[in-house]
């Protein structure tokens, strides 16, 4: 269905290097034909449709592995864009972030806070290893976290929150009736 509503325009494929091996070779005969069917029909509906695939996968070593298919890595590699990851362009990170902030405001009827420079430096220096939906993440959360603050500082943009450390076990005592792990009485 997803094709035949895009007849005349762009279906976007994400993270195609993760499609099986079955789903590849279905995914190629509707590139070659141009055609597809819809589920339990036996009628082929000829589709006009664009593609443009993403993957953070290495295409190339995964049809040298086996894992994708070469044929399908031929008929998807009309024009490559590589984008670098985030933590290789830090001077895209301000301006990103301002990006994410103005459209959040505008979906919740609110006014865009601004960045600190601290908190500017505070996403400048982070990796961001889950690259700019990691970014837009971090931003959402410190919107809708604080709504009402005119801006944000590092304290509201840090990746994620410390993970709360386990207490230790307390020390048995004496008195107590607890039972080591081989069953001996502490």
């Amino acid at each position: 269905g997803l094709f035949e509503s895009a007849h005349g325009g762009t279906v976007f494929l994400d993270e195609v290097g993760e499609l099986t091996l079955a789903t590849q070779a279905k995914l190629l005969r509707v590139l070659e034909s141009g055609e597809v069917l819809r589920l339990g029909s036996r009628v082929p509906i000829q589709v006009d449709v664009r593609f443009v695939a993403a993957t953070n996968r290495d295409l190339e070593a995964d049809v040298a592995a086996g894992s994708f298919r070469r044929d399908l890595s031929y008929r998807l590699e009309g024009v490559r864009v590589f984008i670098p990851p985030l933590r290789e362009r830090p001077e895209d990170i301000v301006a990103l972030a301002e990006y994410f902030l103005v459209r959040l405001a505008a979906r919740m009827k609110l006014a865009a806070p601004r960045l600190s420079d601290a908190a500017k430096r505070a996403l400048i220096a982070q990796t961001w290893p889950g690259n700019v939906r990691e970014l837009r993440n971090v931003l959402e959360r410190a919107f809708v976290m604080n709504p009402t603050v005119s801006e944000l500082d590092e304290r509201h943009v840090q990746p994620s929150a410390p993970k709360p450390q386990p207490r230790p076990a307390p020390a048995p005592t004496e008195d107590d009736d607890t039972f080591s792990d081989t069953g001996v009485k502490l």
